[in-house]
């Protein structure tokens, strides 16, 4: 985007008859959108700019009472009067006019979503949703269960954020004047009485530089679902928005037709064959990329190779809106979708990052980027490494069982209180609706009672499953807070929090120590550039976990890879973000010019036990850059802990930084 105004303002001055720019005359505004266009402005630069410019609103100031004309609207220090004003009400305000002197603007009409919700779903809001998936109404009724077909991969905050913001992208589809808080309470109002509206629990609407927190009313019952519709609300615009645009260019630019339809589909098996099978059955096939407000058409058995990989590797995309019109052509849009700006992008086990840098080591020798011999030196220090971290791992086990011992030597009270500590962590289960370990391991012994469940775990002696050693965990947990709280010495066969903590601080140091190793030996970035390996494959683990790769422009029209990536946008808080939002507050042009001027630094510490802060449980391992000029960029946070409980394997998440988060809602990073 080019930022000269000078030669823009001076291109507007010729092209206008009186030579003096009018930026609230219409014709002088379309004047100025082609020079934009021809300065190579993106269409969503173009329509915010115009927007800017015609937007007056008039607000309240909240500590002074002052009404006032203003460009910006500024939640924390103004009420909003009118929006969209004419110059008459421009001159009320300046004339020193009060808030009563003008007629506030309604952003929620109580009719007219009555009206919309009874054509929607019918006269008791029970009607059947929009969306053609199954999967969806199933999940609103049985609520999120962890493994059943019903529900895609997450929990039941991001499951209902997927399911919602495609119902409410169809929605907006039918009324595209909605409001937020008109389609926010249109889905409340649906999702109520439901099973997973139920489930959302501790929900906060995340914006930390806009301050857009939603508006909830006084009289709602529940307004932690609120919130999550709201969220819905937001992604669902995003989602809209980005469909109209592509479609608008696609009808323009490569004949798409004007009579369409849409459809959304989410994570579940269901909704991907249904995906797959819209898409076999597909005339063409298009998306359209907003930096380079381009659509590209993409080869039909590529497109069905990428949609069943939806969800994990390259494609990270939970849903997907397809627009069809009616010659059979179809626009595929690609989501990632975030209920919040601090959730997870990337998962994985310690173990596994080993394996994933085998592949990374593979592929640069594949690329020409390392030699034969120092890959073959990479994946001996792997290799060694693995089974190192393999080894200290599976001991972890040991402590399981004997927990599960302990509990069966005792007797009478104790006993009892043993059984109540599984009767809790059964009902937590089935209060998350995650999977419920307590049931299972009761099926898997042909046992009908508790106190039955604690003699064959301890039965069961080696044999015992990572999911049974997790009860076994919790269980040692519950009954150490029971002995503190009434003050009574812990025994030593129920602490083995000292043994679980010097065996996974061996295993993380495993990890820092295998980087060290690696940066011994040297490789080359893509423009052939020398770097030590460890960098290399770190720089290359933070682009596929950030998915950095979607910041690449097509290198001409049939690189599919590029254009397929880039199209899966995150939606974080209902916030889009895209590639081009990615690579501003990344700060470079391409990931070859990342690799090449950005080195990988990293800052970690030991985490702690919550109970006694002794005991080291994982770590969390802050991702800076180093640009050329040596200045530091936090890009995210990879965490690593033992999340299946204190004697689990150790598992990983990766987060983007609060720096990064804050610059993708529109601030600087």
């Amino acid at each position: 985007m080019n930022n000269n105004w000078n030669k823009i303002l001076n291109e507007l001055s010729y092209k206008v008859s009186s030579g003096i720019p009018d930026l609230s005359n219409e014709q002088h505004l379309m004047k100025l959108w082609d020079i934009l266009k021809e300065h190579n402005w993106n269409i969503d630069a173009r329509v915010e700019l115009l927007k800017n410019l015609n937007e007056v609103s008039i607000v309240k100031n909240k500590k002074s009472g002052n009404v006032y004309p203003v460009k910006t609207f500024r939640p924390q220090t103004q009420t909003i009067i009118k929006k969209d004003a004419t110059k008459d009400d421009i001159k009320k305000a300046q004339q020193g006019a009060d808030e009563k002197d003008f007629e506030t603007d309604k952003k929620f009409d109580k009719e007219k979503v009555d009206k919309i919700q009874k054509e929607l779903y019918g006269e008791d809001g029970k009607g059947p949703l929009l969306q053609k998936s199954e999967t969806t109404q199933q999940a609103l009724d049985n609520g999120y269960k962890k493994g059943e077909p019903w529900v895609a991969p997450g929990n039941a905050g991001s499951n209902f954020n997927e399911n919602m913001s495609n119902e409410a992208s169809l929605i907006l589809d039918k009324y595209p004047d909605l409001s937020e808080e008109e389609l926010s309470e249109i889905l409340y109002r649906k999702t109520l009485d439901t099973a997973l509206g139920k489930q959302q629990k501790k929900t906060i609407v995340e914006s930390p530089n806009k301050n857009e927190k939603g508006s909830i009313p006084e009289d709602v019952e529940n307004k932690d679902l609120y919130k999550s519709n709201i969220i819905a609300a937001r992604s669902a615009k995003s989602k809209n928005d980005r469909a109209k645009l592509g479609k608008e260019k696609a009808t323009k630019e490569v004949g798409f037709g004007e009579d369409t339809t849409q459809d959304v589909f989410g994570g579940t098996e269901s909704d991907l064959k249904r995906l797959e099978s819209k898409v076999e059955n597909a005339n063409k096939i298009f998306v359209y990329d907003r930096e380079t407000d381009k659509v590209y058409e993409i080869p039909k058995d590529r497109m069905v190779e990428w949609v069943k990989s939806s969800g994990g590797g390259e494609n990270a995309a939970d849903t997907s809106v397809l627009t069809e019109d009616e010659n059979g052509n179809i626009i595929y849009d690609g989501w990632s979708d975030k209920k919040g700006f601090n959730d997870i992008q990337a998962n994985g086990t310690l173990f596994s990052d080993f394996t994933k840098k085998e592949n990374i080591a593979n592929k640069l020798v594949e690329s020409g980027n390392l030699d034969e011999n120092t890959s073959n030196q990479v994946k001996d220090i792997l290799s060694k490494s693995k089974d190192e971290v393999k080894r200290l791992e599976n001991q972890y086990k040991k402590t399981g069982i004997q927990l599960s011992k302990h509990f069966e030597s005792l007797k009478g009270e104790d006993r009892e209180r043993a059984i109540k500590h599984l009767e809790e962590q059964n009902k937590g289960y089935e209060e998350s609706g995650t999977t419920n370990h307590i049931q299972n391991a009761m099926k898997h012994y042909g046992v009908d009672s508790f106190d039955e469940l604690i003699t064959s775990m301890s039965n069961e002696g080696d044999k015992m499953s990572s999911d049974r050693i997790k009860i076994a965990s919790r269980m040692g947990s519950a009954e150490r807070k029971h002995l503190r709280d009434n003050n009574q010495d812990i025994p030593d066969n129920l602490d083995t929090r000292k043994v679980i903590s010097d065996l996974r601080e061996q295993a993380l140091n495993i990890q820092k120590k295998t980087t060290e190793e690696l940066n011994k030996l040297t490789g080359k970035t893509k423009s052939g550039k020398e770097k030590p390996v460890g960098d290399l494959m770190g720089f290359q683990e933070v682009t596929d976990d950030l998915h950095l790769d979607k910041i690449d422009t097509p290198e001409n029209d049939e690189d599919y890879d590029s254009i397929l990536k880039r199209n899966t946008e995150l939606a974080m808080a209902g916030e889009k973000v895209s590639a081009e939002d990615i690579k501003k507050c990344l700060g470079v042009k391409n990931t070859s010019d990342a690799q090449d001027n950005f080195k990988v630094l990293t800052e970690e510490r030991f985490t702690k036990d919550r109970e006694t802060n002794k005991f080291t449980t994982g770590k969390v391992v802050e991702i800076f850059a180093i640009d050329k000029e040596g200045k530091k960029k936090f890009l995210g946070v990879k965490t690593y802990r033992g999340k299946g409980g204190p004697d689990s394997k150790t598992s990983t998440t990766t987060q983007w930084s609060h720096n990064m988060q804050k610059c993708f809602d529109g601030g600087k990073s």
